[in-house]
């Protein structure tokens, strides 16, 4: 009988255990602290599932190195506004020496030009330092056999 006995206390105390548990105000505390709990689970699962997003965002970013293709275009940009400084330095030296070039075109056609007009006085002064040239070649000749007479007599 000691079982029977223990077997109807123990069902006496199951059937208070589940009539305390379908009282509503069973671990009232406890379930308010679950609830809340419940909810930080939640948001820290959107926090979890952003941070997994954002991560593989850096991941993606850290594979294609934006920081390095950054800086790469940072120092295209700088070396571009040099090139167009240069590019204009270079246009207006190009400028100056168009100019330049003209100004020795106009002239080398004045000079030309001065040329052909005395080109027929360049002719004449050159025959007659020609001339000249064979009068003082005489001179010297008739002079040489002068000397020499006088040397003869003198001698």
């Amino acid at each position: 009988m000691n079982i029977a006995k223990g077997l109807k206390e123990k069902k006496a105390k199951l059937d208070k255990d589940i009539e305390l548990l379908q009282h509503e105000e069973y671990a009232l505390e406890e379930r308010k602290k679950l609830s809340l709990l419940l909810i930080d689970l939640e948001g820290l699962t959107n926090n979890n599932t952003s941070y997994e997003e954002i991560n593989k965002l850096v991941s993606k970013y850290d594979s294609e190195q934006i920081a390095a293709r950054y800086i790469e275009n940072l120092q295209e940009v700088k070396r571009k506004f040099k090139i167009d400084s240069e590019i204009t330095k270079t246009n207006s030296t190009i400028a100056a020496l168009v100019e330049e070039i003209k100004s020795d075109e106009r002239k080398l056609i004045d000079q030309q030009e001065v040329y052909d007009k005395n080109k027929g006085v360049i002719g004449r002064l050159q025959s007659e330092i020609q001339d000249l040239e064979n009068k003082i070649s005489e001179k010297r000749e008739v002079f040489a056999g002068k000397r020499s007479e006088l040397d003869g007599i003198f001698l």
